[in-house]
Formats: structure tokens, sequence, C-alpha cells
């Protein structure tokens, strides 16, 4: 691949060159004053820490707020994400998702950090997020902030090509008790309760929710519909319960408390193979302290606590017929349940804000991990393996002066996987006035291995039993191997922008020009090996072996053309190249892991009298996906009308949701048929 600074030479000297130009734009009629400046403009913390105006923040945002979020008709978190430039969103199956920025996904995606008001949700289990299991819905929600690109100076690692932040509603955002009752397609049944209360210095929100479908349906090996139609178990249920609390015993103090438990089982497996369908039992728990001191006007202390568990329970049986070991050798069968085990992390994070001057402020932080997995199926083993991860950053913010804000952060991680990495990153925007602005930066950073990358060994091993004598324990196939010597993998991006925002509120438009240079990028590699199954002499071995570069182009529109219409699009460009193994005989072309071109059109109207309707249409183009299937690119049409009402002291409403109007798609697999899908729920709220 070109190298980075070569290809970035231009951009790098217009960086470079902003910090030290003091150029003027201005015209008498738009200087900045502190009077055009208004409060009603959003902000944001995801990006630096620090809340900034989206004119200042170094990264393109996107931020889902609450009308989004109801004019969207999701009946699942994940499918809130089709609404953000440049980020993809897909059913593994039923109940199993996946979300990706820039492609390269698959049916474990883990190159985004996913946190709930902060704490990371991360699996170490199956490196990945598990969306089913959240601890909470999208009652739960008040708004989502997604930082479109790198953002390791600010949240770490797994941070490596972008974040996502879900901010839950507070407790004295609600009073009363909330139900949400969801009925549809698949034989969906979501229950949802919500209670919010006070006790002395207290605010607290109860919440519990069950959900049940009975998956996709049927399919067929390999897609073949000339084969016999085969029934794809991927149904199951889930229960959840939440607390959150916040205890303010002084002016300067607040506690905010969070507690949450998931419990049920869902069907995964490959979506081409049906008969592979099996039952994984889910438990999780997560509890969640946060302690927040005003030391002094805009001077913050900060210190977060959690603690995530989570077990997987899966019995796959594998029948291995006699003779297949040695002449007359018996009969037997294996578990080869793949998604089994547990996973802990605890993680305390220290954080200081301080103001310096009128100009200068800035977020320093220092956080320490302790990360645990025990799962037998996916590393042939009893033996727990675990890590401790060490962090320092920092981020500050110089205004110098009304035109120019400079950000500059970084993120120093030590941990026993691979040492120490600095991840860096210098961001420019420049004020041509109150409403337009524009924004360059530039970052390097490193994402270090997950303990199952690091540790995988997937192996199927003869039963220890007398008949089969000194074969007893012995590797019968082995799949993957642990990496012998894994590195970090590496991104340089740099990023320009233009944000235009009406300070009447009737339009917000953001572009943002990307190119985003991912190396030493971890994917699996045959190495041979020896084992007892016959015709295989092959294993699968973690290695840095994938290297790819993406240029694009992303832009939303917000626009509320009329007092009660408002308008959203997300457009998404990506042109990628690259190779997996690229000096190998045997090299894989990644060119077609990013769709080219995605896109959301959402429109809502509220027509008075109570009545509100939206519409959301997505396109995405052709992807193939690694372990799912080469798709075609597909449109998708979702409706959604709600009629509000009240008696006495009750408010409610009922909603018809419609989903893909237009004609059935297929999402990351052969057999996973996303049709015309039809939801009604009804909310009540007691005050």
């Amino acid at each position: 691949m070109s190298d980075f600074c070569r290809g970035f030479g231009p951009w790098c000297s217009f960086i470079i060159l902003s910090l030290a130009s003091n150029l003027s734009f201005s015209q008498e009629n738009e200087l900045l004053t502190e009077g055009d400046l208004l409060e009603s403009l959003p902000t944001v913390k995801s990006a630096t820490r620090l809340e900034q105006k989206l004119s200042d923040v170094p990264s393109a945002m996107t931020i889902i707020d609450q009308k989004m979020i109801k004019a969207s008709g999701a009946v699942n978190v994940v499918d809130l994400f089709r609404l953000v430039p440049g980020f993809q969103t897909y059913h593994v199956n039923a109940n199993k998702f996946g979300v990706v920025s820039h492609g390269q996904g698959n049916s474990h995606p883990g190159r985004l950090e996913v946190m709930i008001d902060g704490r990371s949700v991360y699996l170490s289990l199956l490196s990945t997020v598990d969306w089913s299991a959240l601890g909470i819905t999208l009652n739960d929600i008040d708004y989502i902030e997604v930082v479109r690109g790198s953002n390791v100076p600010t949240q770490g690692s797994n941070a490596f090509l972008g974040a996502i932040n879900i901010i839950t509603r507070e407790p004295l955002k609600d009073q009363g008790s909330y139900i949400s009752v969801t009925r549809g397609a698949l034989k969906t049944e979501d229950y949802y309760l919500r209670h919010n209360d006070k006790v002395g210095s207290l605010d607290y929100r109860i919440s519990a929710n069950f959900h049940k479908n009975n998956g996709t349906g049927i399919g067929f090996e390999n897609g073949d519909a000339t084969t016999s139609p085969l029934s794809i178990e991927d149904g199951g249920e889930i229960s959840q319960f939440n607390f959150r609390g916040t205890y303010t015993p002084t002016l300067s103090d607040s506690f905010d408390i969070q507690l949450g438990v998931s419990s049920g089982q869902f069907g995964v497996g490959r979506s081409n193979h049906p008969e592979e369908f099996a039952t994984r039992d889910v438990d999780s728990h997560f509890q969640s302290l946060v302690w927040t001191r005003n030391l002094s006007g805009e001077n913050e202390l900060k210190v977060q606590a959690y603690h995530n568990y989570l077990k997987y329970d899966q019995t796959i049986p594998f029948f291995v017929p006699e003779s297949s070991l040695f002449p007359n050798s018996p009969s037997f069968t294996l578990d080869v349940g793949v998604e089994d085990g547990v996973s802990e992390r605890y993680d305390i994070d220290i954080e200081l804000t301080h103001r310096f001057n009128e100009h200068t402020r800035s977020v320093w932080g220092a956080g320490i991990r302790y990360e645990s997995l025990k799962s037998q199926a996916l590393l042939n083993s009893n033996e727990t393996v675990d890590e401790w991860l060490f962090r320092g950053s920092g981020n500050l913010e110089h205004q110098l002066n009304k035109y120019w804000t400079i950000n500059a952060g970084a993120m120093l991680e030590n941990n026993d996987i691979s040492g120490s990495r600095f991840s860096p990153r210098l961001g420019v925007n420049y004020h041509i006035n109150v409403e337009h602005s524009l924004r360059g930066s530039i970052s390097r950073a490193y994402r270090t291995p997950s303990l199952l990358e690091a540790n995988e060994a997937l192996a199927v091993v003869i039963p220890d039993r007398p008949e089969f004598f000194s074969l007893a324990g012995v590797t019968f196939d082995q799949i993957s191997q642990p990496a012998a010597d894994l590195g970090p993998e590496k991104v340089s991006t740099l990023e320009l922008g233009y944000l235009w925002q009406d300070l009447d509120g009737h339009w917000t438009f953001d572009t943002k020009f990307y190119i985003e240079e991912v190396d030493n990028a971890i994917d699996e590699f045959s190495v041979p090996f020896f084992d007892l199954k016959p015709n295989s002499n092959i294993a699968s071995e973690n290695r840095n072996v994938a290297e790819w570069q993406t240029k694009g182009l992303e832009l939303q529109l917000k626009l509320q053309p009329w007092q009660h219409t408002w308008l959203y699009l997300a457009y998404a460009y990506a042109d990628a190249k690259g190779h997996h193994n690229e000096d190998s005989e045997n090299s894989i072309s990644l060119d077609n892991r990013v769709p080219t071109h995605t896109l959301a059109l959402q429109a809502s109207h509220d027509f008075g009298n109570a009545l509100q309707g939206s519409f959301t249409f997505y396109r995405e183009s052709s992807v193939s996906w690694k372990g799912g299937a080469e798709l075609d690119s597909y449109n998708r049409l979702d409706a959604r009308l709600e009629k509000g009402f009240s008696f006495g002291e009750t408010e409610g409403s009922i909603e018809f949701i419609m989903q893909n109007l237009l004609s059935t798609y297929k999402e990351f697999d052969v057999n996973n048929n996303f049709d015309t899908r039809a939801f009604i729920r009804l909310n009540l709220n007691f005050l």
C-alpha cells in the first residue's frame, strides 16, 4: 500500500499551515460575537470528553435524537445505526446482529467501541457486542452520540474505527409509570415496564423487559431453493431488568448508579447451514458507579467504576461414526458448541476536566482494566486467560481566536498482549462565521488484539474413555491454534469536513471527506497442522495479514422546511482497496467488503390531532461479508403511524409499524431473508 504520509502529504501540510496562519474570511456583517452564539445549538462529549459544540469537535459526529428514534419505527436498537452515514447494520440471523463502520464486517465485528452511558459493553468472549443482551431497550434511550471515525485517543483501542455512546434517560426526565407492548411479525412479543420515582435525594428509574420471537422460519442448505426446505431455529427470548439512580447529597457531588441483568436464550448458527443451529443460553449482569464532583466553575472530577459479566452456554452434538479413528473404533458424540464460556471485565477510570483560561481547557484521564475469559470450547482448555490494561489520555482544546479552534489529544495504552502503544490526534476547526465551519484532523491509532484473538484454539478432542486407549484426550480435529506473534492493528486517518448549522434550527448540514488506511489487520491464516481427522492437515491462526485503504465521502442533512415537517438524509460513498495475505500466492481481495453506496432518508410529519406519521428509506449497494454471502444491493422502505390519546392523568399512543414495504432482500447470508413485517405497539404513561 502507499505510504500514509506520502498519500496524505498535501493535507498534512494544510493542517500544519493552518496552525500558523491567522487568515480571516470575515465580513463586517458576519463577525462572531457572544450574542450570535445560541444556547440551543447541540453539544456533544463523546469525541473528546469535553462538552463541545459540533462546530468545535475534531471528528464527524451523528446525534440520533428522540425524534429520529421514534420516526424510525425500529423494534431493536441496532436498526437505529442504519441512519448513520458510513455505518452498516445487518442481521447475522434473527437475533444476532452486526454493526460496522466502513464495512469489513463479519459475524462478530469488533472494531467499534460501544458504550452505554460511558460503560463499554464490548465482550471479550467473542470479541464483539451482544446487541440482544444489552440490559436496556429502545424505551430506555434518550439519545445516541456516534463518532464517525477512529476515536482511540478518547475511548481507547476498541474505538478503532468509531465509537457509539448510548445515553439513557435520566430518572429526572420522567415520572410515574410507563408500559409499552409490541406484537407482530416473527410472532414477536415485547413487553416493557418502567417506573420513575424519588426518595429523598435519590431519583431512580426501574425498568423490566421481556422479548420473544420465533425467528426467521425456513431456509435451504447453502441457499439452494431446489433442495428440501429446512427449519432455521434462530428464535428465542430474553428477560432484562435495569436500574438507574441519581443521588445528589450535596450541590457539588452526584452519584450515578446503574445495575442490569439479562437472561434468555436464542438459536444461533450459520444461516447457510440451517441444521447447524442450536440454542445458546445467555446470562449477563453489570454494575456501574459514577461519582462526579464539581470543583469550581468548569473544573470537574469524575470517577467511573464498572463490572461486566457474561456467560454463554451452548451444546451442539457432533456424531463421529465407528472406525473413524482406527479399525473397529466405537462411534461417539462430541459437543462442538463454540459460543460457550464466561467473560468478565472490571474497569475504573478517573477523569479531570480543567479550564486554564477563557481560551484553553483540557480533560485528562487514567484508567485500569482487568479482563478474563474462560471457555473450553474456544480455548481448548479449562484454564482462565486474562489481561491487565493501563491507559492514560488527554485532550486539549485551545481557541486561538474567534475563528480557530485546535484540538490535540492522545491515548497511551499498555496491556499484557501487545505492550505499549501511543495514539495521537490533531484537529483544527475554522469558523467562517457563526453558522459555517471547516474541520480538518489527522490521527494514528492502534487496536490491541482481543483475548480471544490472541488465545483462540478451537479443537475437537477425543473423549476420555477407556475404549479409546492412548487416543483419549488427543485432538481429533484442530480447527484453529493460538496466535504465535500477534501484533496490534494500525489505522491512519485524514478527515476534512464542513458544517452548516442554521441558528434558527431549520437545518444542519455536515459533510466529510476522509482517507482511512488500516495496516496489520488481524485475520485468519491457514497453517499446516497434523491431526487425526481424515483428509485434514490445515488449521487457522490469527495473524496480522490484512490491510486496506478506504477513501470516501459522507454527508448528512437535517431539514425542517415547515413547522410540523422535518427531513433527514444520510449518504456515504466508499472506495476500498485491500488484500488479505497480500504477499502470498493465495491473496484475497477485500475490495468488495465495503458497500460503495449507503443511503438513509427519513421524513416525519405531524398532522395535528395527536396524529404523527413517518417513513424511512434505506439503500445499500452490493457487499460481501466475511463468513456471510456476496449480496446484491437492496432497497427498503419502513413506515410508521402513531395516534396519541389521553384520559384523566393517563397519556398513551398506538403505533402501526411496517418494515420493508418493498421486495424481500437478504442480509449477511443467503437464508437471511428480510421480508415485509408489520408490528403494532401500545404505549401508556401513567403520570
